[in-house]
């Protein structure tokens, strides 16, 4: 195994190292981290490392010797020290001695660490681990890293989980990283080599993103430790210092391996050996050989001069590979920057470092200061920079140029910047109207004193630079024209207006015209901008060109484009992404062995493909795509999508492309050569698709076939097993090949989409994120191959489409649920349907079905013959038994059965059951399809038919031998045809109309006796049970009780002596006497039924056995005897403590009368019983003679409403006391109302453990303190209970203290109560104070009474206001309703003149923005100025028209005023009314309010049914709004209530125990299958004592068969010689002879031999004739012989015939033998498939701790199995075994029959031979006689022995048969337990799983 585990490891070694670093990430090849590190690897304990050391195992089965010693000071040796464990000893080596290295810990220590130091960081995959002795009960896995600084856990391991790690959670992990605890491997077995194995990355967990950060933290370790926390001590479980018990128990491991790789984040392939560090063979070393332009030992991080992309680890095809910085040659320093990352929209985040050459900037691609960049020269050349040319005084900053040239910015490189007054190439020169240059002045210029200067003549002398405020021309000498600028401020560059001496305006950058009042071409919207205008920047494919709207800069878009840029898609339509020309494998015409693999959709997976599969290609298979939708004449790039199957690459795949002619050579296509046209390319198996390295030219308007061809996996070798998944063939246009990245300007496109990777993210079916200026980018690709957007619109299916619109990006349409395809108009495979609710799931049946995908359509599935329906999960109609189809069974009475059980429906025919093959009740006949033909089914008559009204019976059947219908009669009724009543019934059931009732006897006559009750009128003759009357309803003269229970009892009596003195005795004396006394004869007999305890009367005078006066008697009456001394009364006997003496007219001795009926006697209030001997329940103290008492034991607090019954004391909850458990239980405290706590009160600081049973303190003593008196008090010192005092100078220190604290805290609580309730707050008990007193001086002016006539005045002015109050009230009604009208119609109004304000308020703003316009207009061109006043005119007509709108509104609201004031005054009278009726109908509502009451809620879910009324402090269990605890907690439930919160809370508890049962439930399992093992043994036991049986059986048929062919040939012989010639007489007696006495036959052979020897007697005998002379007398009684030999003949026959019986029999029994010999294999068969099954259920028990969830249902599916198959086999088994034993047992009576018959033969033979010795003559007869007669005594004897012989044999068969008996028995016991077994498991699961019981 380990050789194979090495290779497989290896194996995974070379695979993963053959990665390529270029095409993505890469990672080196894993190994064992352990090789080469065997001294980083140390342990925490080791044997024999400071002396030699014994330890020993447990058993010695694997050497001899049982200890062995351990010496590890010197490490291992072979053949020289190999006693030495040390760690070093597991690193796997896989040598032959590897079973004899190991470490080893030191004896009987628990705690032990092994850990491995790495010198690097590391990937760990797995770690595998393998023990000498037993696995740790308890271990966990860490890791660090960061070199041992902090410390991670990886897994726990426990036997017990919760015991040993509590708060971790058991079970598997559910997703990757999850710290959870297994117990897989900590077990006991196996003993030796078992392994412990941890993946860091579960195979069975999914990890969503390889990649991600939480991945590689799991993985990256530095530093591996391993702690062993508990060991398997096989219940020695307190370790201990003997020597015995510590060296059998340690840790030792064989081997251990530490599967990972270095860790270089994938940029590296492979790893160099750490500086420092000596390489080893097959060492993994630590330091990566990086790759992508990364460095360090982890290439973490990226080389120098590799900045310009942040460092990132490498994922998946994804390189991120560190980037160069791009300094332009001028530095070979660089740093990352994120905010210029961040700025650059995560582009380029490198700056460049000392910049040479008199350069600056992110990327040296500036010039310093006082440089300019020469534009001709490149930006790499070292003399880019050259010095500018100014003049220090007229250039700014002194003489600082423009750095470079920019046409689009207007710059020109090494132009003068020039001051604002100066002028010239140099800045040397002043402006016109400017003198005196300097370089202090920031203008550089002063500007020229103003001369004025007269043209004309008539000029005025005021003629000056400024006419009417305009800007003039300044003075230019000789220049004859002066006058004013006509430039457009707006257009004009700062502070210029125009040239001085043409009157050109100075433009902005972007302006353009002689008055600077337009803009450039491709610019728009003239504003004061720095530049002017903006840049039309119209989308390069969506726009027709570059030029746009000068106004707007609305852009000419192609067809289906919008947006002012043309950069959208017209809602409806889309633009295609690169990928749109896909064409899906399934649709292509295939070539050799290509099978679709149909694939499902998972709700919440992901899709990995297109379309809905995938083709299965094979070697040699190829598929031709038809392509006829290229849409525009260019290249396209060939991408093969797919899904690996092999680890390898598929080695050669051929693409071809067939033209529809030969290429026109004025076409795009025109340079392509036929090899352009075939391509061929491998197909790696870490890719999902494969771009072809040339692309194919293909032009519109024509159709091509593709052919993808699948040539070699393998190349030079042929694979038939090689397989891949095609998924789909993508045409993606070449951008190169589109015009806009074509020429100068389309470079920096081409630059940008390689730089995002725009191509490389459309390829895979996942997509990654696509950044937005690829987006853009693929957008105007579209465009331009469309015209605009996609010809076709969207066109999204109405039902799979949840929308008409698509997404512009791609046009995927929103789909249903199982819906796919770009319009949503497919579904997806295994669904069908297509509709508004989506597409349904097939749900095809597995075991009728070829698959599970059906017609998309209707939803038909592919059945398999035989299957029906469209899921394939039924049989066709008149077939039943689904999957095994069978056809239905209905005796031809039914056309169809139950498709499962196979019962037939709608049985005709008047037939019924399963297979219409009985008929149903009132029918009788057999109606089953037979050989001998079916009998229909036939009426009833019993005795007239169902229909005549006089039918008994249900049922009938026919005699078979007498053919004549029998009824099945009714109860009541008896007869052939039910026509009489039955005994016990009366009445006349032969008239029509007629029936039977049971006589009303009140059970109290025999139903048998037909004379017990009249049959015709139901009186009762003969009553029992000592009832009389003609309905027996009452008890007999002597007798009391109740008749109708058959309860009369015989009265009786006491008769008591006047000198008898009775006397009350104690209990004590009850106790010994209450069960005995005599009766009138001396017997003991029981006194009273009365209740343990309490006394009753019982006389003085002792006991004898004649007793001188009788004490009781039952029976009759007896005579009174004479004389004063005696008295006879009827009475009974009551318990004198509970019985109403009163009522009773008890007498001296415990005698009171009772009741005659029913013998009750008259009890006390609350005691119950016949003789008042208990108290009823919930009642005790019977003893007090009043009457029981109410146990009032509290509902809540007590666990029943029973009480003792002597005490009284009721049975309390934990917690609680006192009687009534009102109380809180000693040494507890609390509210009994609530919940009582335990006081738990220290008892070396408590003088009591009694805490207060309020507050719970407990009372501590002198100097202790704490809640619990658990602490030393303040002002002493030292540790419990010796708390000393700190002395006298601390306690007056610290009362200064208290003082001050007290004043401080008062002061405080003032200082908050003013701040809360102010000023006034700070004297609220003043206030207080004097409310009081006001209160009380009401009560005394209130407290006086007045006379009679003031109460009369008072009462008729009380009237009087009254009636005023009342007719004001209706006055103001009326008046408040009149209001509340008018209110209305006024708020009406007031909408109304609202709304005509917002509308005047909006004229007013449109006013507003009219004069913001007019004032725009003045600053704008006279364009944008006619478009202001344009709108501001239809803003004006808006305006007009609503204001004209308003004056209808205004008509209606006086209207509306009018209508009110009418209705006000029309309906005053109706205003009362109808508030009369809303205040009843709030009143009402009121009362409901009232109503209304929390108190169920609190009942529900506290546990008290109380309101919210209740004090918070008497509810207890509290309720909804009372709080308890700071901060407030809700005062709800608590022990003892039964509300909906406790018992949430119980079932917390009850689910936290949920997990500390499950080992119980895996024990149970496995006792389960103990007795299953034994079960089946002895089932073994029983098969082989049936086998024995049947053996026996079998002689027994053998020996049968041959005494049977002996008879017959006997009877033969007999038949011969009776007919013979020689049969005289004597002949004749002697063969009667030997027939009489040979019952039981000879072999054949020696019956031939004995009738020969008869006839040669016979022959030899002389003198017949003489003979018959002298016996002439006796021929009578010859005949008489020859009579009964004849008899004997037929005797004979019959002999014959119970053989024959006998023989058949046996047959029988041999068939039953076989039927139980096959029901024995089937019970063997059936118990291994219990045994295999129950197996399983062991294992399934092994993983329920982690799988509880699943436990329930797999226990309740084996016992399902267990119950139909087992169960019923095993009953059948019973059944044969039971049939083999009553054969068995007729055999043999027929045997003893036989047996009885020889008996009889053997008299007759004997009766015989007396006559025949009687009759015989001297001579040669007699001794021929003799002879005979010995031969048939031998004869006799020999059948004597083989009627011995059989039975012995019968008695073997019958022990067999008892021990077969016993075996059944037991077996079915053992099947019974198994059941009850499993049955609890089931429960125990169930409760487990739902915490219910």
């Amino acid at each position: 195994m380990w050789a194979a585990l090495a290779y497989c490891v290896l194996f995974l070694a070379v695979s993963t190292s053959a990665q390529n670093c270029d095409n993505g990430s890469c990672y080196p090849a894993t190994g064992d981290l352990l090789v080469g590190r065997e001294k980083n690897l140390t342990a925490s304990s080791t044997c024999g490392t400071q002396n030699p050391t014994q330890y020993c195992i447990v058993s010695h089965l694997q050497d001899i010797t049982k200890c062995f010693i351990c010496d590890s000071r010197q490490p291992y040796r072979e053949y020289y020290n190999e006693n030495s464990h040390r760690p070093e000893n597991m690193v796997t080596t896989f040598t032959e001695n590897r079973r004899k290295t190991w470490w080893q810990s030191m004896n009987g220590v628990e705690s032990v660490h092994l850990q491995l130091d790495l010198e690097a960081e590391f990937h760990l995959t797995h770690l595998i681990m393998t023990f000498k002795t037993f696995r740790p009960a308890a271990m966990l896995i860490e890791r660090s890293s960061d070199f041992g600084r902090t410390w991670q856990v990886y897994r726990y391991f426990a036997y017990n989980c919760p015991e040993s790690f509590p708060g971790v959670p058991q079970r598997l992990p559910q997703r990757i990283g999850e710290v959870v605890c297994i117990s897989r491997y900590s077990q006991v077995e196996p003993s030796t080599e078992g392994e412990v194995i941890y993946r860091v990355l579960p195979p069975a967990l999914e990890v969503v993103d390889p990649y991600s950060q939480e991945v590689r933290d799991l993985l990256r370790i530095t530093n591996l430790r391993i702690n062993f926390t508990k060991l398997h001590t096989l219940g020695d479980e307190l370790l201990d210092n003997r020597p015995k018990i510590r060296e059998k128990y340690y840790y030792a491991v064989y081997d251990m391996i530490v599967r990972g790789n270095c860790f270089c984040y994938g940029h590296a392939e492979t790893c160099e050996p750490v500086d420092g560090v000596t390489p080893v063979e097959g060492m993994v070393h630590g330091k990566c050989a990086c790759k992508h332009n990364t460095k360090g030992l982890n290439c973490e991080a990226c080389q120098d001069f590799f900045n310009d992309q942040p460092w990132r680890p490498a994922r998946g095809r994804e390189t991120n590979a560190c980037k160069r910085c791009n300094c332009n040659s001028h530095s070979n320093k660089c740093h990352f920057d994120p905010a210029v990352y961040e700025q650059t929209g995560r582009v380029s985040g490198g700056v460049c470092d000392d910049c040479q050459h008199n350069t600056m900037g992110r990327n040296c691609e500036e010039c310093k200061p006082f440089y300019y960049q020469d534009p001709n020269k490149d930006i790499r050349d070292p003399n880019i920079c050259l010095p500018c040319d100014c003049d220090p005084d007229g250039a700014v900053n002194g003489g600082e140029c423009e750095s470079r040239t920019d046409p689009a910015n207007n710059l020109v490189a090494g132009r003068c910047i020039c001051k604002r007054n100066v002028d010239g190439e140099r800045c040397d020169r002043c402006r016109g109207g400017y003198w005196n240059m300097r370089a202090d002045n920031p203008e550089g210029c002063e500007a020229t004193p103003l001369v004025p200067h007269k043209l004309h003549a008539d000029e005025p002398e005021s003629s000056s630079w400024l006419r009417q405020g305009q800007p003039m021309w300044p003075y230019v000498p000789g220049l004859r024209q002066n006058g004013p600028c006509q430039c457009n401020p707006i257009g004009t560059s700062r502070d210029q207006t125009c040239d001085p001496r043409t009157g050109d305006c100075i433009c902005k950058r972007h302006v353009t015209g002689k008055n600077c009042d337009s803009c450039v071409p491709g610019f728009f919207g003239l504003s004061d901008i720095e530049e002017g205008c903006r840049p039309c920047d119209c989308d390069p494919g969506g726009a027709i060109d570059s030029q746009c709207n000068q106004l707007d800069g609305q852009c000419k878009c192609r067809p289906h484009m919008t947006g002012r840029r043309c950069d959208e898609v017209q809602p409806g339509f889309y633009a295609i992404n690169l990928d749109n020309y896909k064409y899906e494998a399934e649709d292509a015409l295939p070539n050799g062995e290509a099978q679709i693999d149909m694939r499902q959709c998972v709700p919440g997976a992901t899709r990995t493909w297109t379309g809905p599969g995938f083709r299965s290609m094979r070697e040699g298979s190829s598929l031709e795509f038809t392509i006829n939708n290229i849409p525009m004449s260019m290249e396209y790039d060939i991408v093969i999508r797919y899904e690996p199957q092999l680890p390898d690459s598929w080695d050669e795949v051929g693409v071809t492309l067939t033209r529809p002619g030969i290429i026109e050579t004025s076409s795009i296509c025109g340079n392509t050569i036929p090899s352009d046209d075939v391509l061929s390319t491998s197909l790696p198996p870490g890719s999902r698709y494969r771009v072809m390295a040339t692309p194919f030219c293909l032009e519109e308007m024509k159709e091509y076939t593709i052919k993808v061809e699948f040539r070699s996996y393998q190349s030079g070798r042929t694979n038939p097993q090689a397989a891949i998944l095609f998924d789909s063939l993508v045409l993606v246009p070449r951008y190169t090949s589109v015009p806009i990245f074509q020429g100068q300007e389309g470079q920096s496109r081409r630059d940008e989409f390689e730089r995002y990777r725009c191509q490389e993210n459309y390829l895979p079916v996942l997509k990654p994120q696509i950044p937005p200026i690829c987006k853009s980018m693929v957008r105007s690709i579209s465009a331009i191959m469309h015209n605009g957007g996609m010809r076709t619109p969207c066109n999204c299916d109405v039902n799979g489409a949840e929308s008409t619109v698509c997404d512009p990006e791609g046009g995927q349409c929103p789909c249903r649920n199982n819906v796919i395809g770009q319009r949503c108009d497919m579904c997806c495979p295994a669904t069908f349907g297509l509709g508004p609710q989506g597409c349904r799931a097939c749900d095809c049946d597995a075991s009728g079905s070829r698959d599970l995908f059906c017609n998309p359509s209707n939803g038909q599935c592919l059945c398999n013959p035989g299957a029906y329906g469209r899921r394939c999960n039924r049989c066709q109609d008149n077939f039943w038994n689904f999957p095994n189809c069978q056809r239905c069974n209905c005796n031809g009475h039914a056309d169809r059965c139950d498709s499962v059980t196979g019962s037939c429906i709608d049985c005709r025919d008047n037939t019924a059951g399963q297979f219409c093959q009985t008929c149903k009740d009132g029918y009788y006949g057999d109606p089953r399809l037979q050989p001998g033909g079916s009998q229909p089914c036939r009426e009833c008559m019993c005795p007239g038919g169902i229909s005549s009204g006089r039918q008994f019976a249900d049922r009938c059947y026919q005699d078979p031998r007498s053919q004549a219908v029998i009824c099945n009669c009714n109860e009541g009724y008896t007869g052939p045809r039910c026509d009489s009543c039955a005994p016990g019934f009366y009445g006349n059931p032969e008239v029509p109309g007629g029936s039977c009732r049971r006589c009303e006897c009140n059970n109290n006559i025999d139903m048998t006796d037909s004379s017990a009750c009249d049959s015709r009128t139901g009186e009762c003759l003969k009553c029992l049970y000592n009832t009389e009357g003609p309905r027996c309803d009452r008890c007999q003269a002597g007798y009391y009780g109740t008749a109708k229970d058959q309860d009369c009892k015989p009265v009786s009596f006491q008769v008591l002596s006047n000198s008898l003195n009775y006397e009350e005795t104690g209990l004590n004396k009850l106790l010994r006497k209450r069960r005995e006394t005599t009766d009138l004869y001396g017997h003991y007999n029981q006194l009273s039924r009365g209740a343990l305890g309490y006394p009753f009367a019982r006389p003085r005078v002792p006991l004898s056995s004649k007793p001188r006066a009788p004490l009781a008697r039952p029976g009759p009456v007896p005579p009174r005897p004479a004389g004063p001394t005696t008295r006879q009364q009827p009475s009974c006997v009551c318990n004198m403590l509970g019985t109403d003496r009163t009522r009773a007219r008890c007498q001296d001795g415990g005698l009171c009368e009772c009741d005659r009926a029913t013998g009750q006697c008259p009890c006390l209030p609350n005691v119950v019983g016949q003789q008042c001997d208990r108290c009823a329940p919930d009642y005790w103290k019977i003893a007090s003679g009043r009457g029981c008492e109410a146990c009032s034991c509290d509902p809540v607090n007590s666990l029943s409403t029973q009480c003792n019954e002597f005490d009284g004391q009721c049975r309390c909850k934990p917690g609680f006391g006192g009687r009534t458990c009102t109380d809180c239980e000693t040494n507890y405290w609390g509210d009994p109302r609530s919940q009582c706590s335990e006081c738990n009160c220290d008892p070396l600081g408590s003088e009591t453990l009694q805490c207060d049973r309020n507050t719970g303190q407990c009372r501590c003593r002198p100097g202790v303190t704490g809640m619990k008196c658990d602490q030393c008090a303040r002002g002493t010192r030292g540790n419990l209970p010796q708390c000393v005092p700190c002395g006298e100078c601390f306690d007056n220190w610290d009362n200064i203290i208290k003082g001050l604290e007290n004043e401080t805290r008062h002061e405080l609580d003032r200082a908050k109560n003013i701040e809360s309730s102010g000023v006034p707050g700070a004297y609220d008990d003043r206030f207080k104070g004097i409310e009081d007193d006001l209160n009380a001086a009401r009560n005394l002016l209130g407290g006086g009474l007045p006379d009679g006539t003031g109460v009369q005045e008072l009462e008729a002015e009380l009237d009087g206001l009254k009636d005023q109050l009342e007719t004001q009230d209706q006055s103001l009604d009326g008046i408040e309703n009149d209001l509340g009208k008018a209110s209305q119609d006024i708020r009406g109004a007031n909408d109304d003149l609202d709304d005509l304000e917002g509308r005047l308020n909006n004229l007013n703003k449109d006013v507003d923005d009219f004069k913001k316009d007019v004032d725009r207009v003045k600053n704008t061109n006279t364009v944008e100025a006619l478009k202001s006043i344009k709108e501001a005119q239809q803003k004006s007509q808006d305006a007009q028209a609503k204001a004209d709108g308003t004056q209808p509104t205004l008509g209606e609201s006086e209207q509306t005023r009018e209508e009110a004031e009418r209705l006000m005054a029309a309906n005053t009278g109706n205003f009362g009314n109808t508030d009369n009726e809303l205040k009843n109908k709030i009143a009402e509502l009121e009362n409901q309010a009232d109503m209304l009451s929390l108190r169920e809620v609190n009942e529900k879910v506290c546990g008290d049914p109380i309101d919210e009324t209740t004090p918070c402090e008497q509810a207890k269990c509290g309720r909804a709004g009372c709080y308890s605890g700071t901060p407030q907690t809700l005062k709800c439930g608590g022990l003892g209530c039964s509300g909906a919160l406790e018992v949430a809370n119980t079932a917390k508890e009850r689910a936290e125990k949920a997990d500390a049962e499950l080992q119980k439930v895996e024990d149970e399992a496995r006792r389960v299958l103990d007795e299953v093992r034994r079960a089946k043994t002895d089932a073994d036991d029983a098969k082989t004592s049936a086998q024995n049986a049947l053996d026996r059986a079998k002689e027994v048929r053998d020996k049968f068969k041959g005494l049977d062919d002996k008879v017959n040939a006997l009877l033969e012989q007999i038949s011969a010689f009776l007919q013979g010639e020689h049969a005289d007489p004597d002949s004749v007696l002697a063969v009667a002879q030997e027939v009489l006495a040979k019952n039981i036959q000879y072999t054949p052979q020696q019956i031939l031999d004995l009738a020969k020897n008869i006839d040669e007697k016979v022959k030899t005998l002389s003198g017949v004739d003489a003979i018959l002379e002298a016996t002439e007398n006796d021929l009578k009684t010859a005949q008489d012989l020859l009579s009964a030999a004849m008899k004997a003949k037929e005797d004979a026959d019959k002999v014959k015939t119970t053989a024959e019986e006998v023989r058949q029999a046996l047959d029988a029994a041999e068939v039953a033998q076989r039927d139980a010999e096959q029901a024995i294999r089937d019970a063997q068969g059936d118990i291994d498939d219990a045994e295999g099954k129950l197996t399983g259920i062991e294992s399934e028990i092994s993983l329920a701790v982690n799988k509880i969830n699943d436990a329930s249902a797999k226990i309740a599916q084996m016992n399902n199995e267990l119950t139909n198959e087992i169960g019923p086999k095993y009953t059948k088994n019973q059944e044969n075994t039971k049939s083999a034993n009553d054969i068995a047992n007729a055999a043999m009576k027929k045997a003893n029959d036989a047996r009885s018959q020889l008996d009889d033969l053997r008299a007759k033979y004997e009766e015989a031979q007396r006559k025949v010795n009687d009759q015989s003559t001297p001579g040669d007869t007699s001794a021929q006689a003799t002879k005979l007669r010995q031969d048939a005594a031998a004869l006799a004897s020999e059948v004597q022995k083989q009627l011995t012989d059989l039975q012995n044999l019968k008695l073997s068969f019958t022990s067999q048969t008892e021990t077969l008996t016993t075996k059944t028995t037991d077996l079915t016991e053992l099947q019974r337990r198994m059941e009850t077994i499993l049955q609890e498991i089931t429960t125990k699961a169930t409760e487990y799983s739902t915490c219910t019981t």
